[in-house]
């Protein structure tokens, strides 16, 4: 327990969440560790610890108190993640978490994400973690991350602000679902910074296209789905030119959008 005395009297800390916040979020750790005990075997004890004070310390290093659920979320995730799959105890699961929650903290700290935005978004990336650990906790560097950052700045960039809030969550739950799936051959043969651009490049095409289309064959409920859909097709090489004007883009998405099911 000298981890957990060590981390509340942990000066940065406890300036960015309050002593009273860091108490509640290192007792929801203390009761998931009294619900999978086997995470306080010996080998591992020192792991799990050094998991909650990295994302904690990830998080604080932005001065801003809207971060405290977006703490509370990432290590409730972190060490849910370790009890269901032990096996990622010696992977980059740890620290590519603590590297996203950082990366949500600081768009917390610049109001591109509200603090709850952020918590939902790093429980979604944890999620995604689990689906394919290969993809996403055993590699370096880091795709989750980046695939994160460059949803939340190609949506946020979006002068509409089309996809923001839940609809933010549903697309980046989708994307990262996606890569999951069929990310393997497109991440192994790119720089991180390609996946980034291509990434970016079909969301902001796929954005303004749903501009276009919104109350002609979409509604806003349904752009989530479209964008992933257009995600899924550049992972299968299968989407072509990614000019939105450009009759083979406008032709893709209009089929993805006649294609969703009808809603009355």
């Amino acid at each position: 327990m000298a981890s957990v005395a060590g981390t509340l009297s942990d000066r940065t800390l406890r300036e960015t969440f309050s002593r009273e916040g860091l108490e509640t979020i290192v007792r929801d750790a203390l009761v998931t560790f009294a619900e999978h005990p086997e995470l306080l075997v010996p080998q591992d004890k020192a792991v799990a610890f050094d998991l909650v004070a990295s994302v904690l310390s990830a998080v604080a290093k932005v001065e801003s108190f809207n971060v405290r659920p977006l703490a509370s979320a990432a290590v409730g995730a972190a060490l849910s993640g370790l009890a269901k799959h032990p096996e990622l105890v010696d992977s980059r699961f740890g620290p590519h978490l603590a590297q996203v929650s950082g990366s949500l903290a600081r768009l917390v700290e610049t109001k591109s994400l509200s603090g709850v935005e952020a918590a939902d978004l790093v429980s979604v990336v944890a999620e995604a973690m689990l689906r394919n650990p290969v993809l996403f906790a055993r590699r370096q560097p880091d795709v989750a991350t980046r695939l994160v950052e460059v949803i939340v700045a190609a949506c946020g960039a979006n002068k509409e602000r089309l996809v923001a809030g839940a609809a933010l969550t549903e697309l980046t739950r989708r994307v990262l679902g996606a890569f999951a799936r069929h990310g393997m051959g497109f991440v192994e043969s790119r720089t991180l910074k390609q996946v980034g651009d291509e990434v970016t490049a079909v969301l902001e095409s796929g954005l303004v296209r749903a501009s276009s289309e919104l109350g002609r064959r979409l509604d806003h409920p349904e752009i989530p789905a479209i964008l992933a859909e257009l995600i899924l097709r550049l992972l299968r090489g299968e989407l072509g030119e990614l000019d939105p004007e450009s009759e083979n883009f406008k032709k893709v998405f209009s089929a993805l959008a006649d294609a969703l099911p009808r809603r009355s």
